[in-house]
């Protein structure tokens, strides 16, 4: 099968990483792996056949060694982090068994509290002074390699990444429909990505700076920014559009840079909402407990101390987790709240790209924007709305929290108050019984048969004895039982 060619096939990778967590009083935290993203670098110039030495700002790679050091970067908030702001690079692949020269740069920069790297491999558009010939599209894989380096599963940027696949239109891909000119980015993709698996599916088109633009990987399917491929494919049909893209080539690096924030940021949620959730449903389990304790209370009749103990241990887990509840929707708060702040960002940066192109006195036309503004009007309030729908729907948890706690802590009250007041009834009865007991006890020596108000001569018999014991007992014993009704009665009322 003849594979289609085209004129100065190129490949750019927008890849962002985070380097550092910003504190409101504390200075920025720089996170663990902050690096990575040069360590990954480092190994696809070697795939290219780089072989100095990765020196950056702040990170040396020689051979074996590595070392980073955030802190001699500078200051700044873009600040570029190799000496001579781009590193070059060229070499020569086999494209159906011929020789093909490519060149590339990379561009590694600190953005902010994170890393970017703008990577770009081309077949150059001339050699020679002369037109170079078209090549077939094969040479996209051959850029990607076949361990797949540009791919999200070898870079893993935190902030995940963006391909963008360009090329020139031969004449007669120029007269192709926009159905013909898909099938041709599709073909692309099938030629940069050989494993079917790991191609993302074809999703949008439109246009950018006037050239038709083909969009694969649907954010709709979003589950995890590091399995997330997002791959962009843009023709051109002549040099003065391109030139177009080439003059917002930085700016491009700024408004992917906020788009991959927004993304990952909402990534954060959809992980944090299964946590959430599951607070959500371990509050619910308690609380459908105590509603079946609370349900098989008998009136009038007081708890045991296995229930009472029950309900305590629900007390102290409780304000845990509700506790962890409402840290978890702060979260989620938080990140709709970066989400809105980066979307104001990401239009400040297409507000600057339009500025620019407006300056363009050879190119009048109005420069239709909307593939990249689309993101900002449809897609950014479709996060929101998600993120709202969450908060609302857990909202409701912090009160049943609340009130399940407050149920049980009355249940405990009432149930402490009574058994005190049981406790102080049986307590009264008892020394009423023992009064009443030491009295008869203290009477009955005096007592005899024969002369039952004299106090006998001699000292009371062992019979008499336990007689007066036993009286005194009996006596006491009925006495505590009727106080202790009669209390009980009365405080009843």
């Amino acid at each position: 099968m003849n594979l289609p060619k085209v004129n100065a096939p190129n490949l750019h990778l927008f890849a962002f990483h985070l380097r550092h967590e910003s504190g409101i009083r504390s200075e920025p935290q720089i996170v663990p792996g902050a690096e990575k993203l040069w360590e990954k670098l480092g190994q696809i110039l070697n795939q290219y056949g780089y072989e100095n030495p990765l020196d950056l700002l702040g990170y040396y790679a020689p051979k074996g060694e590595q070392a980073y050091d955030p802190k001699e970067e500078g200051p700044g908030n873009i600040v570029n982090l190799h000496k001579n702001g781009l590193i070059d690079f060229k070499g020569t692949l086999k494209l159906d068994e011929y020789p093909v020269n490519f060149t590339g740069i990379a561009c590694p920069r600190r953005i902010y509290d994170s890393y970017a790297l703008a990577l770009n491999i081309r077949r150059p558009e001339k050699e020679n002074e002369r037109q170079t010939d078209a090549v077939p599209i094969s040479i996209y894989g051959q850029f990607n390699t076949h361990a797949n380096l540009l791919l999200p599963d070898f870079i893993q940027s935190s902030l995940g990444q963006t391909l963008l696949l360009t090329a020139d239109l031969t004449d007669e891909q120029k007269q192709f429909s926009p159905e013909g000119l898909k099938n041709l980015a599709c073909q692309c993709i099938e030629e940069l990505i050989e494993d079917p698996k790991k191609r993302p599916a074809y999703s949008n088109k439109g246009r950018l700076f006037g050239s038709p633009i083909f969009e694969f990987g649907d954010i709709e399917t979003l589950e995890s920014q590091s399995d997330y491929r997002h791959i962009l494919v843009l023709f051109f049909r002549d040099d003065t559009l391109k030139r177009k893209f080439e003059s917002s080539y930085w700016d491009l690096i700024e408004l992917f840079y906020y788009r991959n924030k927004i993304l990952t940021s909402f990534d954060f949620t959809r992980s944090g909402y299964q946590e959430t959730y599951r607070k959500y449903e371990q509050i619910e389990g308690i609380i459908s407990e105590v509603n079946q304790q609370i349900s098989n209370l008998v009136p009038n009749k007081r708890v045991g101390y296995k229930y009472l103990e029950s309900l305590k241990q629900k007390l102290k887990i409780m304000p845990g987790l509700a506790l962890e509840y409402s840290r978890l929707q702060q979260v989620l708060e938080r990140n709709r709240n970066t989400i809105a702040i980066d979307a104001k960002k990401y239009d400040a940066a297409l507000d600057e790209i339009q500025r620019k192109q407006n300056l363009d006195v050879f190119y009048l036309k109005p420069i239709d924007l909307s593939f990249v503004e689309n993101f900002t009007r449809q897609e950014v309030p479709y996060f929101q709305e998600r993120i709202k729908a969450d908060l609302d729907y857990f909202v409701h948890g912090k009160g049943l929290v609340d009130r399940a706690i407050a149920t049980i802590r009355g249940i405990v009250e009432i149930e402490r108050i009574d058994r005190e007041r049981h406790l102080e009834t049986k307590l009264e009865a008892i020394a009423v019984g023992v009064g009443t007991a030491a009295v008869v006890a203290a009477s009955s020596i005096y007592l005899s048969v024969d002369q039952p108000l004299n106090p006998p001569d001699r000292s009371p018999s062992i019979a008499l004895f336990m007689m007066v014991i036993l009286i005194s007992i009996a006596v006491g014993t009925i006495v505590f039982a009727l106080f202790s009704w009669l209390l009980s009665w009365i405080r009843r009322d």
